[in-house]
């Protein structure tokens, strides 16, 4: 996979168990970088051109960009309803669907019994889907205690499987990690296969398993 900011002659080659690094030293520049990508990711055309396999993928739906890593929200709309979505093909798959008919059947003999019970002629509908189920009960992922590398982990994976972005982009993650730490969350990177790219604005002690492209304060590509 491959990422390049047209016309800049900046190519970003994406390997397996190795952490790609972006570092941009001059503030300007930082700033004009991280506009575009935020640009991109709402939808609107731009610079930055990701492709796979010669295939150039739409960056609004392949690019997950996380700018502040203290607001990691697992249960946004989007996240959400992909969540609903694999939970229903799930119950559709299993003996739960069986077992969802059976509750609505029970619903059905409730308003029934409440109808012998008041004055009042009742309607209702049955027509409701397994979303509308899940939604009526709140079902979301549950959020537990956790040290800030584990809620990162965890939110980097749900990204990935729930929805199936190709690239992941962390803005001055090492501002926050210290270099065991950062190592810890590469080799949970490297275990699960988990494509980032690593936006920094200065430049620190390469470490383990990073990859770096440097814009310098002359605005040269090193």
């Amino acid at each position: 996979m491959r990422l390049a900011f047209e016309g800049s002659g900046l190519y970003i080659e994406f390997e397996e168990n190795r952490i790609e690094q972006l570092i941009i030293e001059h503030p300007g520049c930082f700033r004009g970088v991280l506009s575009e990508m935020l640009r991109q990711a709402d939808g609107h055309d731009g610079k930055f051109i990701l492709s796979k396999d010669d295939k150039i993928l739409d960056f609004s739906k392949n690019v997950a960009l996380i700018y502040n890593l203290f607001e990691l929200d697992s249960n946004r709309k989007k996240l959400i309803n992909r969540l609903y979505e694999k939970l229903k093909k799930r119950i559709f798959e299993s003996d739960l669907h069986m077992r969802y008919q059976s509750i609505l059947a029970d619903m059905e003999r409730f308003v029934n019994d409440l109808e012998g019970l008041s004055e009042y002629m009742l309607q209702y509908s049955l027509d409701i889907d397994v979303t509308h189920f899940l939604k009526f009960m709140d079902v979301r992922i549950a959020e537990e205690e956790q040290t800030f590398l584990e809620r990162l982990s965890d939110h980097l994976k749900l990204l990935v499987d729930l929805l199936g972005v190709e690239l992941i982009i962390l803005v001055n993650l090492r501002s926050c990690l210290d270099e065991a730490e950062a190592v810890q969350l590469y080799e949970m990177i490297n275990y699960y296969k988990i494509p980032v790219l690593l936006l920094e604005s200065a430049e620190r002690e390469m470490i383990k398993y990073e990859h770096r492209y440097i814009i310098d304060s002359d605005l040269c590509i090193i």
